[in-house]
């Protein structure tokens, strides 16, 4: 028997640097409970982006501008999100700097070594 179909949930807004500008061809990737990728867009020319995942599960979001150089990437700070079926509008500031995605898989990595 198969599980019930499950509703889907839109997640939008912009990415932006520290003083507002749009930020294009920033990552943004959803992370479900398991640490798996369920979701992932780029930012447009202005800075949008648009996801879809389901309503009854919980989520982590990175948003991160890869940089020109490897040095250059920044990172707006992750957020939690809860299960839920409102569609949810972000504005995501690049706040950090350094790639908190790969830091992140890094982290795990030298957690099990």
């Amino acid at each position: 028997m198969l599980p019930d179909q499950q509703s889907r949930r839109v997640i939008e807004g912009v990415v932006v640097t520290r003083d507002g500008q749009a930020r294009p061809r920033a990552v943004v990737t959803v992370l479900d409970e398991s640490q798996n990728v369920v979701a992932q867009a780029f930012a447009d020319v202005k800075g949008f982006f648009s996801l879809e995942v389901f309503t009854e599960t919980s989520y982590r979001l990175h948003a991160v501008w890869p940089g020109n150089t490897p040095g250059d990437a920044a990172s707006a700070r992750p957020i939690d999100i809860a299960p839920g079926s409102d569609e949810l509008k972000l504005r995501l500031e690049l706040t950090q700097p350094g790639n908190s995605f790969v830091e992140r898989l890094q982290k795990g990595a030298s957690t099990r070594e």
